[in-house]
């Protein structure tokens, strides 16, 4: 989300100071306030920056957190719709792969026929 668009989402929020719009649009617009900035940074720096009023404060960071709820559902569920069998091999795979035998006769450990390992 762009700068221009943080500015319209906040000329959306029903019950903004209207009269405060442009200062709070000129400050986004100088703070270079984008929606990963707001996705990401820290709840009282924001407020901090946006010298907001109370009310329009309280407004503004309901929709703050409601669009990073939204977007971690988002997350959340793209997560989850990956395919089950995405992860699982193939029956057939497994009859290719060779199998690993980790017991050697003794034989392999001596160099010698008949010979005791360790003798």
């Amino acid at each position: 989300m762009s700068v221009d668009a943080v500015c319209e989402k906040l000329k959306q929020i029903e019950g903004l100071d209207q009269t405060m719009l442009g200062q709070y649009s000129a400050t986004i617009k100088k703070a270079n306030i984008n929606g990963r900035v707001l996705a990401q940074c820290n709840i009282d720096e924001l407020k901090r920056e946006m010298n907001m009023n109370f009310g329009d404060w309280h407004l503004f960071r309901s929709a703050v957190l409601d669009m990073r709820n939204a977007e971690s559902q988002a997350v959340h569920e793209d997560s989850r719709t990956v395919p089950e069998h995405a992860n699982t091999i193939p029956h057939n795979e497994l009859t290719r792969r060779p199998t690993l035998n980790n017991e050697l006769p003794h034989t392999e450990l001596t160099g010698l026929p008949g010979q005791a390992p360790y003798g």
